[in-house]
């Protein structure tokens, strides 16, 4: 899987004492955006088993179908705690 070069966001989650970052990353030509989550950067374990894993972003750990060109952070914020929750994390 390839991804544009210039189209990422950041995403985070500061509330009730947690610091928890993700990154999005745009798939190259698809209304696709995956989302990266590093677990064992914050020392945490996940209820689900990722294959896909790389040094810089951490898991890959969800795949949206979103046809905007650039992801809001609103939206990805959402969609980050979304996962979080799924995955007992928060």
């Amino acid at each position: 899987m390839n991804f544009e070069e210039n189209q990422h966001l950041h995403v985070g989650f500061y509330d009730n004492g947690f610091d928890l970052e993700g990154i999005f990353l745009k798939v190259e030509n698809l209304d696709k955006w995956c989302l990266f989550f590093n677990s064992t950067f914050y020392n945490m374990t996940m209820k689900n088993n990722y294959d896909l894993f790389d040094t810089h972003f951490g898991y890959m750990v969800r795949e949206y179908e979103i046809k905007e060109v650039d992801l809001t952070y609103e939206k990805s914020s959402k969609l980050f705690k979304e996962f979080l929750l799924e995955e007992g994390l928060i």
